[in-house]
């Protein structure tokens, strides 16, 4: 699949969730995995600490349990769209794709951030 094609298994799963007529299979197939893991073992400029990357999953997780953070409550940001459409949806892979850009792990007074929200 190019990046210009639709992944229709993804457009479909969006779908039922905001038709509110999802039924969550415990173990989906969402192909994500498989590819992760093909980027894993054959890239040789890209590498992936899996310890870390589960250490973010669950700090992420237990940051969204303490906050109550939700889609919900993500729609109420002032930057994000209100609208549950296909805009939305791009809106949400092209912010994702910038934020990884711009992460650093020295600490915010010694970052040179050329982005900042306010």
């Amino acid at each position: 699949m190019s990046d210009d094609e639709a992944d229709h298994e993804l457009l479909y799963f969006l779908r039922q969730h905001f038709q509110r007529k999802l039924t969550v299979n415990p173990d989906p197939e969402t192909g994500i995995l498989a590819d992760a893991e093909a980027v894993y073992d054959d890239s040789i400029d890209v590498a992936i600490d899996m310890r870390a990357t589960k250490a973010a999953a669950e700090t992420i997780h237990a940051q969204m349990q303490h906050k109550s953070y939700s889609p919900a409550t993500w729609s109420q940001h002032e930057l994000h769209p209100k609208a549950k459409d296909e805009s939305t949806l791009a809106f949400i892979f092209t912010m994702d794709l910038l934020n990884f850009s711009f992460w650093s792990e020295l600490p915010e007074d010694e970052r040179n951030d050329l982005v900042r929200l306010q």
